[in-house]
């Protein structure tokens, strides 16, 4: 083990430390793997094997061993495991494992003791049928046994982006440990293996891989009871290789376990090496967005992070395709399929390790783990039809869904035993969450960002139900006939041709509600109960009267004509009741004005009625001519034929549906805006006059070759909705013929909007929502469950300081204008625990508070160089004491402060620009408390906490909830009245969990408490790091501020002045000179704090 240097001080003299080696655990640190693809050799043709052996090429091997078979697909859920004898991840149907026929083969030799990872990749699932591949390595002078390696079949949820980025290749080989690693692939002779890579995987060296395990656990910022777990800092992830996501389920259902098929003769100081190979090889060579487990677990029972995204939230892995969304994965490192040389039995502490994670999960997602449940095969199952549904336990093997005999016969027999193990960790965790108040299971919470908005993905547009246009567009282009494409986006309807060419009534809203403004012509006639007129005339200088309207008057309507600047009403067309229609038989169109200037032409008829105290407009036409405006309205007119006509069919039906659903005595039948469909009339007119037309050649020929056309249900119009995009599944209703399913079509279509981003910003959700006053997150409380990130979303609660609005999802997404109701937050999650430096500011620098003469509360904040300026950020702080900057309290990644006043205890949420939003109050009983300090994460639950010490000497965390409360306390220590002053810097020995400094009252002695190994806010017993600090009348511990990425102190001396104590990351500090500048300005303020 490599050694550090924590510096402990015997004296503080002039500015020096005198350190003395200390051992302490070396800093992990991300490895960047080698990942080398090599193309095959060329092929020859397969030698015939001798009795009992395998073909070979290079040193021949001690045994041989011919490749197992590989179970058999099954179309229907049989209940029963695979009953191949093979190595335990057959995932595929494909590529018999003897291949019929004159056989070519290719075989790659290579030194592998750099290398931990292999396998081959391939350009297409074709190559991949054909091939076989296996893999042996030698050790010392013996080769072991040809092992082959299947094309993996865990992968991604079809549908996804990270399936699109997939490819085709076997699963990864471990090999670490050995000398050399040959490659076989065999083909038929008339395979072009050439096309075929076999990627090499050097995972990398870390000191820090010899000491996982001997250094504190983490957590994972997981929420409420997470089990201690070798994080992805730990083993050394190398975050560049993630490429996507992460992607998140609102809810899972059960465990699945794997193991990754590789010797179970590793080292402690290999595993580490192993987890990034796996990760190297699924993102480099599967293409992958990450490693596709959740976790994994070595055979010394130690849980590493596996999948980025929080150990504590429901991360979609690649691991159990198309039920990733419904499991967490969980890897045993190591071979447990009996038909592999040196396959072993998963022992006693890896069932332990893996029973302690699924019952953590299991505690959080509300579900028994001695239980069964229902799962919805998904696209990227190959055992099960998407959409078939099946019962399993929820604690399972990899076979129990997939074409495998994953996790290996000897895994897949301890599986009884396993759910008993993890039904009784479960329990004590229930046991364990009646005291604690943690995290709620499936809280999908947003803190405020760091910046001005949220950034959003998201999926569709419009409502998602019925038919998406976009995907009507795709499916033409894939050859899909207009029938074809009504019946998949409206299952169980019957296309009927008898509902002829009906006259509409459509609702003109845009011509608004106090008159029908109308231009004249020689030919355009009124008529009014039976009466007819044509609406032309000149006025007095001989000009023609070409503007008229009709508006409300006492007890009808009137007709009005504009001349010089005014309305003037006619002598004889006045209290008109009923209906009053305008019309040109000549031209076949009226020309309307509308409020907003603009003019339009509608065919046929125009009507205006009485509604109310105002006027309702309507133009009254055929049915296929109101298509005609419709359909290039809704869909381009540039689209395929076979898109153009469904949309008709389908705005025909919808039209028809509308008006058969109007209440009695309606005077209209559809509406011209989004509310129903769009139609915007004929034509319009530029300011010239000029014509616009709306309709289009395209589109109408698509309305005459459909006309009479229309899908029914039950005997009537079926309501045919349809929206831009539905982001790759529709929508359900409580319509029989509005279902849920896979949309294969609506990302085709290049342009298409199935998928998008944008950025949501924090000012216009508090526009939104006022009542909440400052936005402090948004919490999603309901999704439907369908797809990606749990679906769209049903419910959303905003929160703020004062108060909080619960909408439905279209509610939000109308108020904020969003494409649909299914999206997720992508910006990075806030990480409360990231409270170093204190900063206040926003710079990234560590800065001071103090309260001046004049009662303000003044923030010094640091320049990175270890100086500082002070201004003032608030007014009547004299009554306050404690004052303590915490981090970021409450989730949102600003820093946040604390004070007590009188015995209540607040704090006031940060701003991050040197502000502050007005304070929370935090609980009350605080007089018996007499110092508090910032701590960051003491008790690693991924929230923020703070450190008290009562008047009795006893020394407390308080434990964060991430929301601005306390969920609890834990006594760390007692006997700390003994000391003049407390710090806390944050980590200064370099193991990343926050430490404490003490100055002892009786001789000022400085003492450093480091965190305890266990890593659960813990102090080890404290070490003198400097005999005397008698200069210093405070000390104050704002993290760095020198900019080296150490955490530093400050010492303030009776004067004012203050001296910047430099860390050097592994317990010393040494003081820089001169003093900081402003002895005569600082040296009365009072209440120092960090």
């Amino acid at each position: 083990m490599r050694t550090l240097r924590l510096l402990a001080a015997s004296s503080l003299l002039s500015g020096v430390v005198v350190l003395v080696p200390v051992a302490g655990p070396v800093t992990a640190h991300a490895v960047a793997p080698t990942v080398e693809n090599v193309p095959l050799p060329t092929a020859a043709p397969t030698p015939a094997p001798s009795p009992g052996g395998t073909p070979t090429e290079g040193p021949a091997p001690t045994s041989s061993a011919t490749p197992s078979a590989r179970p058999s697909a099954t179309p229907e859920d049989a209940g029963a495991p695979s009953t191949s004898a093979d190595d335990g991840h057959a995932h595929s149907s494909v590529a018999p494992s003897t291949p019929a026929g004159p056989q070519e083969q290719s075989i790659l030799t290579r030194d592998s003791s750099n290398l931990d990872v292999v396998g081959v990749a391939f350009p297409d699932e074709a190559l991949a049928t054909e091939a076989t591949v296996e893999v042996r390595t030698r050790t010392g002078g013996t080769w072991n046994d040809w092992v082959e390696a299947d094309i993996d079949g865990h992968g991604p949820d079809g549908g996804t982006q990270e399936a699109r980025r997939a490819k085709v290749a076997t699963e990864p080989v471990g090999v670490t440990g050995s000398d050399e690693v040959q490659v076989r692939v065999r083909a038929p002779h008339d395979v072009d293996l050439s096309k075929a890579t076999v990627t090499l995987v050097d995972a990398g060296d870390s000191n820090a891989d010899a000491t996982i395990g001997q250094q504190p656990l983490g957590a994972a910022h997981a929420a409420g009871l997470a089990p201690s777990m070798i994080t992805r800092a730990q083993w050394g992830a190398d975050e560049s290789l993630r490429g996507c996501g992460p992607d998140y389920n609102t809810h899972i259902n059960g465990a699945v376990v794997h193991h990754t098929v590789n010797a179970n003769t590793y080292s402690s100081s290999e595993a580490a090496g192993l987890v990034r190979g796996i990760y190297a090889y699924h993102t480099r060579s599967n293409g992958w967005c990450d490693i596709g487990y959740n976790f994994l677990v070595d055979r010394f029972g130690r849980l590493y992070e596996g999948r980025f995204g929080g150990a504590g939230r429901n991360v979609q892995g690649a691991q159990t395709g198309g039920f990733n969304s419904q499991t967490v994965g969980i890897a045993s490192i190591g071979t447990h399929a009996s038909s592999v040389a040196g396959a072993t039995t998963p022992s006693s502490t890896v069932l332990t390790t893996v029973a302690d994670v699924i019952a953590w999960k299991a505690w959080l997602n509300g579900w028994d783990p001695r239980t069964s449940s229902s799962f919805t095969a998904g696209t990227g199952a190959d055992k099960f039809s998407p959409g078939t549904k099946i019962t399993r336990p929820r604690v399972s093997g990899h076979q129990d869904f997939s074409l495998t005999s994953c996790p290996g016969n000897l895994y897949e027999a301890l599986l009884p035993s396993l759910r008993t193990r993890v039904a009784t960790r479960y329990q004590a965790y229930l046991a364990s969450a009646a005291t604690s108040v943690a995290a709620a299971a499936g809280d999908e919470v947003y803190g405020r960002p760091v910046t001005s908005s949220f950034a959003l993905s998201g999926k569709g547009f419009g409502h998602g139900r019925g038919m998406s246009q976009y995907g009507a567009y795709g499916a033409a282009l894939k050859g899909l006939s207009t029938e074809s494409i009504l019946a998949f986006y409206y299952p169980k309807t019957t296309l009927v041709s008898t509902v002829g060419n009906p006259t509409l009534r459509v609702w003109l809203s845009v011509a608004g509600s106090s008159s029908t403004s109308v231009r004249s012509t020689s030919t355009l006639k009124m008529t009014w109960n039976g009466k007819t007129a044509v609406v032309y005339g000149k006025n007095s200088d001989g000009s023609v009267r070409d503007r008229w309207r009709l508006v409300p008057d006492s007890t009808g309507v009137a007709l009005q004509w504009y001349e010089k600047g005014a309305w003037h009403n006619t002598a004889t067309w006045r209290r008109m009741t009923g209906t009053v229609q305008l019309a040109d038989a000549t031209a076949g169109k009226v020309r309307v004005v509308l409020p907003s200037g603009e003019e339009r032409a509608y065919r046929r008829t125009v009507a205006t009625t009485r509604n109310g105290s105002g006027t309702l407009t309507t133009n009254v036409l055929s049915l296929n001519y109101y298509l005609q405006s419709v359909v290039p309205s809704e869909m381009p007119a540039s689209w395929s034929a076979a898109a153009l006509r469904s949309q008709a069919v389908a705005a025909r039906t919808y039209a028809l549906y509308q008006k058969g659903h109007r209440p009695s005595g309606s005077l209209y039948d559809v509406c011209d805006s989004t509310s129903c469909q769009v139609f915007k009339g004929l034509n319009g007119y530029t300011s010239s006059g000029a014509v616009i037309p709306f309709e289009n050649s395209a589109t109408t020929a698509a309305v005459a070759a459909t006309s009479g056309r229309a899908v029914y249900y039950g005997g009537a119009p079926a309501l045919t909705e349809f929206s831009s995009a539905n982001g790759g599944y529709t929508v359900a209703s409580s319509l029989a013929y509005q279902v849920s399913v896979k949309d294969p079509y609506d990302n085709v279509p290049s342009g298409s909007p199935s998928q998008w981003t944008t950025n949501l910003s924090v000012a216009s959700v508090e526009r939104a929502f006022p009542s909440v006053g400052t936005l402090t997150a948004l919490r999603i409380t309901g999704r439907n469950g369908i797809s990606s990130w749990g679906g769209r979303i049903e419910s959303v609660t905003v929160e703020g300081l004062a108060g909080s609005s619960t909408v439905s999802g279209d509610s939000f997404r109308s108020k904020l204008g969003l494409r649909s109701t299914w999206w997720t937050v992508t910006s990075a999650p806030a990480v409360s625990a990231a409270s170093f430096p204190k900063d206040l500011s926003g710079d990234g620098r560590g800065d001071l508070l103090a309260v001046d003469t004049s009662r303000r509360l003044q923030l010094l904040s640091g320049n990175g160089s270890g100086g500082f300026s002070s201004s003032p950020v608030a007014a009547e702080w004299e009554k306050v004491s404690l004052i303590a900057n915490v981090g970021s309290w409450d989730g949102d990644s600003r820093h946040d402060v604390v004070e007590r006043d009188g015995g209540t205890l607040y704090y006031h949420a940060g701003d991050g620009a040197s502000g502050f939003f007005p304070r929370q109050k935090i609980s009350s009983g605080w007089e018996g408390v007499d110092w508090v300090g910032g701590t960051g994460d003491m008790d690693q639950d991924g929230h923020t906490d703070f450190l008290a010490r009562q008047v009795n000497g006893q020394l407390k965390i308080y434990r964060g909830d991430g929301k601005g409360g306390v969920v609890g306390t834990k006594l760390i220590g007692t006997g700390f009245g003994a000391y003049r002053d407390l710090v806390t810097p944050g980590d200064v020995t370099g193991d990343g969990l926050p430490d404490v400094v003490a100055i002892r009252a009786s001789d000022d002695a400085m003492l450093l408490f480091a965190a305890a190994p266990s890593g659960d806010g813990r102090l080890s017993s404290p070490v003198v790091v400097s005999d005397s600090v008698a200069g210093f009348t405070d000390l104050l511990g704002p993290g760095d501020v020198t900019g080296d990425g150490r955490n530093d102190m400050v010492g303030r001396r009776a004067s004012g002045a203050l001296t910047v104590l430099e860390g050097n990351g592994s317990g010393g500090f040494a003081a820089l000179s001169p003093d900081v500048a402003g002895t005569s300005t600082w040296g009365t303020w009072t209440r120092w704090a960090s």
